[in-house]
């Protein structure tokens, strides 16, 4: 069947799911039944099946960025088996207003299983996730729950799992396990936390050849000697897609923007660990040192064909708009544009996040700062579409 006979008839479908001035009580009664979950007042399965291919049917149309997460209550069962059906009930109930309180307007959310929520994030990607994910683990642990009268309060957890279209499905099913199998493992550590999704497992868009599977090995050994850099170099990606789409750039160019993101710092697997996880301020020696890491990173990556259109973004990314980054000194638009939208991205990444030496600075703030270095540091251009990407996202605060 064609994807555009297919939307029309999901289209068709929901449009007759809608109560209209024609429709009698009963109608209107069975709709209720059939969008809204009757214990938590969220959406059903049935309607975040459908809104789910739907906004992957948008997604792919606009080449935007979608994600989801997967929420379970954490014990769950045994809150049920020790204290009835009606304690549980209760729980959800407390859980669906913690939910409505911390997600966006835009937000579709309802039960997805007995004791499981989804999350559909339309044009968000997993770091704009990560945040709603954190408020709503922080939300949760201000809370408790009294299963009975006279009895003791218990901590209300969740386990979270996040995945991303494109970066690690193509589908609806593949979507929904990837957010299943990141779920999973945050409960087998545990619970009460978060995991992303490895995007390795999805999206690729080049060939699983044998020397991009040792790049892979790269990042997993740059992640066991700085986890920051792993952890910063997979928001770079996710922000340079988002940013590809909202500069209305084709498809395959945010795909290359993605890899150039995941890749621009693998060169630092070679600066040493005392410099590379300095818990203060570099120095001069060091800072020459740390200046290497775009060409050794060039050197790494162009022993790998399939990577070849990423390498000026890898060398480039530290120059600045007024010449005075470096490696050669470039100026203006003699920058590759990808290494402009690196820079940006990477420079906000950086600041949004905590360092040994400094925390994480405000959104906002550091939007501020980004642009007071347009024109010098930066692309003005890029500064201004990537600022208007962030506050459209409506965050504001990273941590």
């Amino acid at each position: 069947m064609a994807r555009g006979q297919k939307r029309w008839e999901q289209l068709v479908a929901g449009f007759l799911h809608r109560p209209c001035l024609w429709m009698g009580k009963n109608l209107s009664s069975l709709y209720h039944q059939a969008v809204y979950d009757p214990v938590t007042g969220l959406f059903s399965h049935r309607y975040l099946q459908e809104q789910l291919e739907l906004e992957l049917c948008r997604a792919e149309r606009f080449g935007r960025p979608l994600t989801v997460m997967l929420a379970d209550a954490d014990n769950f069962r045994l809150l049920n088996e020790a204290h009835g059906y009606r304690a549980g009930d209760r729980l959800l109930r407390l859980l669906a207003g913690i939910i409505t309180g911390s997600c966006r307007d835009s937000d579709v959310v309802g039960r997805y299983g007995s004791d499981e929520f989804l999350f559909l994030l339309a044009e968000t990607i997993p770091e704009q996730a990560l945040t709603l994910a954190k408020r709503l683990l922080e939300a949760c642990r201000r809370a408790s729950f009294q299963p009975e009268v006279g009895s003791g309060h218990l901590p209300v957890c969740l386990s979270i799992g996040i995945a991303s279209y494109p970066g690690n499905a193509t589908n609806r099913q593949e979507l929904l396990t990837q957010a299943l199998r990141a779920l999973q493992q945050s409960k087998r550590e545990g619970g009460n936390r978060l995991t992303m999704a490895d995007a390795r497992q999805g999206f690729a868009p080049v060939a699983k050849s044998a020397s991009y599977t040792a790049l892979e090995g790269l990042l997993t050994a740059v992640d066991n000697k700085d986890h920051y850099t792993r952890e910063h170099s997979q928001s770079v990606a996710d922000y340079l897609f988002a940013l590809a789409c909202k500069l209305g750039l084709p498809e395959e160019e945010g795909q290359r923007a993605w890899l150039a993101g995941l890749f621009h710092d693998v060169g630092k697997i070679c600066i040493p660990q005392e410099i590379l996880c300095k818990p203060a301020p570099l120095n001069r020696t060091e800072y020459e040192v740390v200046k290497q890491h775009p060409h050794m990173g060039w050197l790494i990556i162009r022993a790998v064909p399939q990577l070849a259109s990423i390498l000026d973004g890898v060398l480039y990314h530290q120059e600045h708009w007024n010449g005075g980054g470096y490696p050669e000194g470039l100026s203006g638009n003699d920058i590759p544009f990808l290494a402009r939208l690196i820079g940006v991205v990477d420079a906000y990444t950086a600041m949004t996040s905590d360092r040994p030496y400094r925390k994480a600075l405000d959104n906002l703030v550091s939007l501020t700062e980004l642009e007071k270095a347009a024109g010098k540091q930066f692309d003005p251009e890029v500064v201004q579409a990537f600022s208007h990407l962030v506050v459209s996202a409506g965050i504001k605060q990273t941590h």
